[in-house]
């Protein structure tokens, strides 16, 4: 993929807006400087995850770093204005997967069925993207069917929290997690359901949920 002619300017300009240098985005990115270097000066192009990682950093959308449109936050969606509280400060587009059970585990889908607005301030610290739950397993933590949860990407959880997790390497679900001995407990919040004691080898964490939308679809 060649470089957009206006992506090395706009890389350059937000990142002396943000007062980063090179080792501190080249280190968001898990990249070298000279790599990117290369960015700034058009000599390559960041790839798909790269433009979105730095979209995050900047607080701007991929199209304002590839020139479509101005660099400014993105919009305000209509729905926002008949409420209450409208957020405020720039806004980033945050990715939403396809179904996840909060119940029996289910194949956790990895296509892009839509994408939300988030305050680009609260997702700053790491990688986000929204799941939608179905099922009833955990509707005592008020995560009922159809909401959409918001997780951090990251492989480790304390206990208590409530985690995405892959069981067996190709079923996931949304559970609280315990540690006990070798063995991860996933605690549902429905007296429906009996948890779930797994070794810790069958248990991968993707994920914590810091917080549920109930959008109903």
């Amino acid at each position: 993929m060649q470089p957009s002619v206006a992506l090395p300017e706009r890389l350059r300009t937000l990142r002396a807006a943000a007062k980063l240098s090179q080792d501190d985005v080249a280190r968001r990115l898990g990249v070298t400087r000279a790599a990117y270097s290369k960015y700034e000066t058009g000599k390559s192009c960041p790839n798909p995850d790269a433009l979105w990682q730095l979209a995050q950093l900047f607080a701007v959308t991929i199209d304002d770093l590839l020139g479509v449109g101005g660099v400014q936050p993105a919009r305000v969606p209509d729905e926002w204005l008949a409420q209450e509280s409208i957020p405020t400060g720039p806004m980033v587009l945050l990715p939403v997967y396809g179904e996840i059970r909060a119940g029996i585990p289910s194949l956790a889908q990895q296509e892009v069925e839509n994408w939300e607005m988030e305050q680009a301030k609260s997702v700053m610290d790491g990688e986000y993207y929204y799941l939608r739950v179905k099922g009833d397993s955990m509707i005592g933590a008020h995560i009922l069917p159809g909401s959409l949860v918001l997780v951090r990407k990251q492989d480790y959880v304390e206990n208590g929290d409530i985690a995405v997790v892959m069981v067996n390497d190709e079923e996931a679900t949304l559970k609280r997690v315990q540690y006990v001995d070798k063995h991860l407990a996933l605690i549902p919040a429905n007296d429906k359901y009996l948890p779930v004691f797994l070794d810790e080898r069958d248990v991968r964490i993707l994920g914590k949920v810091v917080k549920t939308e109930v959008i109903f679809t």
